[in-house]
Formats: structure tokens, C-alpha cells, sequence
């Protein structure tokens, strides 16, 4: 199963590395992502990661990721499907 979560990150140099890498390490796979700026000092990241296995929770990467220098905040959230969107 896939999910989202949304990452606001500095500008700083070798943020955006630092958190896909983490992912990345932390048993998770990339399965999209957006990027966009929110101000001059942060952006605002949307990753969709799916777990490499049933041990692995989005909890504690949100944790894991919240730790790393330079992330602002941290949220998972559930992409809006076209039923949702059609209500």
C-alpha cells in the first residue's frame, strides 16, 4: 500500500539528498514525488513511498525525518482519489 506525506524542508544545501536518501535507506520506495517552493527559505515536498515489507511504518519515518537538520514539519496525508474529489 502506498501513502503520501508532505515535508516542508529549508533551501539548505543538501536538504532535499538528505531526505530521499533517508527514505531510501530506511526500507521505503519512491513512488512519486512533487516539489514546489513555499517562501524564499523553504519547500514543500510530497513523496507517495510504499514499504519494502510489512515491518516498516510511516510513523516511524515521519520521526526519522523529522529529526534530520533543516525539516520544518512533517505530515502523511491521503491523496485525494476522484471519488473523493466528485462528493
Amino acid at each position: 500500500m502506498t501513502q503520501w506525506i508532505h515535508i516542508e524542508i529549508d533551501h539548505a544545501e543538501g536538504s532535499l539528498i538528505r531526505v530521499l536518501g533517508l527514505i531510501e535507506r530506511r526500507g521505503f520506495y519512491i513512488r512519486g514525488l512533487s516539489l514546489s517552493t513555499k517562501d524564499e527559505t523553504v519547500r514543500c515536498l510530497s513523496i507517495e513511498i510504499k514499504p519494502r515489507d510489512e515491518g516498516r511504518t510511516i510513523a516511524t519515518l515521519k520521526l526519522q525525518i523529522d529529526r534530520l537538520y533543516g525539516i520544518k514539519r512533517v505530515d502523511d496525508f491521503a491523496k485525494p482519489s476522484l471519488s473523493d474529489s466528485a462528493r
